[in-house]
């Protein structure tokens, strides 16, 4: 039986088709391991569906062990944050959504690169996040949207810096976004990369 999995290559782009047989489409991305997913999503006249996590997408992503749902008005910033011991993922469709992202893993071969995902209004899609990579989920409309961790929140593994951090350079456009800055995330980036090379 198939495990409902199709990985596409990145040279078919961003509209990647998913397989009408299976469940999800995956995306890679300029970051390693970060991943976009777009599920099998079935339209009719009284909205959507998609099923957009299975415990047997091992060989996509860890067991996830919690998830909490979001409503965020426009303009709102969630992050950044940063995390050692769990990988997100983070499920929308509903408003646009945009992650923006760093890797900070000393060992990755995309050690700093930058990038930025949207997940569009309408299709279901979700961006999986390793691990490692500062991260930041930002609310271009009024958006909904899932979150699922492959570990229970523990308040030691929430590291953090503000959108504005010097150093910081993700390629998106904030502007002046609704953010809650929180005394742990006063260090800045600077402190974050230090922390993951072990220095700080």
């Amino acid at each position: 039986m198939s495990d409902g999995i199709r990985t596409e290559s990145s040279s078919r782009g961003a509209d990647a088709d998913v397989d009408a047989g299976g469940a999800v489409a995956v995306l890679a991305c300029p970051i390693a391991g970060v991943l976009k997913l777009a599920f099998h999503q079935f339209d009719d006249d009284r909205g959507a569906i998609a099923e957009v996590y299975r415990a047997d997408w091992g060989a996509l992503m860890p067991t996830m062990q919690n998830f909490t749902l979001q409503h965020s008005v426009a303009n709102v910033l969630r992050g950044m944050r940063l995390h050692r011991r769990r990988d997100e993922m983070v499920i929308g469709g509903i408003g646009v959504t945009q992650l923006g992202m760093i890797d900070l893993r000393p060992a990755s071969a995309t050690y700093l690169v930058a990038d930025v995902i949207e997940i569009a209004d309408g299709p279901i899609a979700g961006v999986f996040v390793p691990a490692g990579v500062l991260h930041g989920v930002y609310s271009v409309t009024a958006t909904v949207h899932l979150e699922a961790r492959s570990a229970l929140w523990d308040p030691e593994d929430e590291a953090g810096c503000t959108w504005d951090s010097p150093g910081l350079s993700i390629p998106w456009i904030l502007p002046n976004p609704i953010a809650r800055s929180r005394s742990r995330d006063d260090a800045g980036f600077a402190a974050l990369v230090a922390m993951m090379n072990g220095c700080g």
